[in-house]
Formats: structure tokens, sequence, C-alpha cells
């Protein structure tokens, strides 16, 4: 688990580490578009993006490619959610 608030930082860490997936917030401290960032990273480095949000709903059109898993949840949630999502990815 690595937590990064900088998107320059996040990138070079991809290009480092090779992860698996990553799990990332809609909404960030310094305000960028999570959704926006997520396809970035999805296309450059061919990984998969989950979200966690806060918010009542994603825009249809940003969220039909991520799953999403709405706050406040719980460990057993989230280890449910990303299980099927690693289940359904052939992880």
């Amino acid at each position: 688990v690595i937590d990064v608030t900088d998107l320059d930082q996040l990138t070079e860490l991809c290009l480092k580490k090779s992860p698996k997936g990553l799990i990332m917030n809609v909404k960030s401290p310094t305000g960028w578009d999570g959704w926006a960032f997520g396809a970035q990273l999805q296309n450059t480095f061919c990984i998969p993006v989950f979200f966690i949000t806060g918010a009542a709903a994603p825009p249809v059109n940003k969220a039909f490619s991520f799953p999403v898993l709405n706050k406040p949840f719980t460990r057993v949630q989230l280890k449910d959610h990303l299980g099927h999502w690693f289940e359904v990815r052939g992880h």
C-alpha cells in the first residue's frame, strides 16, 4: 500500500513498481479529477483501477469502466469487492 497525493509521484511509482491494480479516491485534497487520471493510468500502464468515493453517485459517463465502492464501507465489504474485482479480471 502506497499513499500518494501527487500525480507525478503516482505515475513514477507505477513505472517503477508495476502494480497489479490501483485503489483510488475519486477526489483528492489537491482537487485533481480522479476519473480522468484513473483512465489515464489504466490506459498507459494496462492496470485495473478501483475507485472509492463518498459521492452519492458517480457520473454515468465516467464510472462505466471502473468499479466503485461507496463510503462508508467496512473491511469485509472492501475485501469482498476487491476479491470479486480480481476474480473478474483473472488475477
